[in-house]
C-alpha cells in the first residue's frame, strides 16, 4: 500500500492514515468501542495496528490522554484530561497513573484535591503533598489513597497541626497536636489521644502527664477530654 487510505479491520477497527511502502507512517485507528490512537511519523511508529511513541488517545467518554504509548498502551510521561474536567499530569504504567505526577480535581469537583506525589495502580502511594478544598494540607506517606504512616496535616484556621503516625486516615501511633487551647504530644489511637501523652494548656504552659482513653484523662479527678481528630 502507498499514500493514503481506509484499513478496515474483521474485529470492526477501523484505520485511516498514510502508508509508505506498505507500511504505516501516521494516521487515527478507531477501536469498535469508539475508542481512538493518533499518531504522527515525527513522533512514533506504527506496528500491526499498534503505536509506539507519542501520541493521543481519546475515548468515547470524552477522557483524553496525550503523551507516550507503549503498544497503544498508556506508558511513560503523559497528561490526562477526563470528560469531567480532572487532570493528571505524569508518569504512567500499563494505563495506570505510576511514579510520579500532579493531579488535580475540577473546578467543580466536590472534593477540589490537588496532590503532587508518587503514585501506585492508579492510587496516591509513598510520598505527597495533597491539599484540600478546605484550604487544609497534609504531607507525607500514603499507602492507597490514605494518610498511612508518618506525615503533616496543618488545617486552614491558625496554626492547628498534627504530626506524626497516620494509619487508615486517621492519628494513630506517636504524635504531636497542637491547637489554640493546648498541645498534647503521645500515643493515638483512631484519631483519639489514647495511651500515655504530655498535655500543655496554653495558658499554664504547664507540662503535664496523663493516661489517656480515646481522649479522656483517666488519672485525673479534673475532668480533661482532648479532640477527638476527625478529617
Amino acid at each position: 500500500m502507498q499514500g493514503s487510505g481506509i484499513l478496515l479491520y474483521s474485529n470492526g477497527d477501523v484505520f485511516e492514515g498514510t502508508w509508505s511502502k506498505g507500511v504505516i507512517v501516521d494516521g487515527t485507528k478507531t477501536f469498535s468501542n469508539g475508542d481512538k490512537v493518533q499518531g504522527s511519523a515525527e513522533a512514533s511508529t506504527w506496528t500491526s495496528g499498534f503505536l509506539t511513541g507519542e501520541g493521543t488517545k481519546s475515548f468515547r467518554n470524552g477522557d483524553v490522554y496525550h503523551g507516550h504509548l507503549q503498544l497503544n498502551v498508556m506508558s511513560g510521561h503523559g497528561r490526562f484530561l477526563w470528560a469531567n474536567g480532572d487532570r493528571y499530569h505524569g508518569m504512567w504504567v500499563c494505563n495506570q497513573m505510576q511514579g510520579v505526577g500532579h493531579f488535580e480535581s475540577s473546578s467543580t469537583s466536590s472534593s477540589r484535591d490537588v496532590y503532587f506525589g508518587e503514585f501506585a495502580k492508579g492510587q496516591y502511594h509513598g510520598h505527597g503533598r495533597l491539599q484540600y478544598a478546605s484550604g487544609a494540607i497534609y504531607e507525607g506517606s500514603f499507602v492507597a489513597h490514605r494518610r498511612h504512616g508518618r506525615g503533616v496535616y496543618r488545617w486552614i484556621e491558625g496554626d492547628i497541626t498534627y504530626e506524626g503516625m497516620w494509619e487508615n486516615n486517621v492519628p494513630s501511633g506517636m504524635g504531636l497536636y497542637i491547637c489554640e487551647a493546648y498541645s498534647y504530644h503521645g500515643s493515638w489511637k483512631d484519631g483519639w489521644p489514647h495511651g500515655s501523652g504530655i498535655y500543655v494548656d496554653r495558658q499554664s504552659a504547664c507540662p503535664r502527664r496523663h493516661t489517656f482513653e480515646y481522649g479522656r484523662a483517666i488519672d485525673t479527678e479534673t475532668p480533661l477530654v482532648l479532640d477527638h481528630l476527625l478529617f
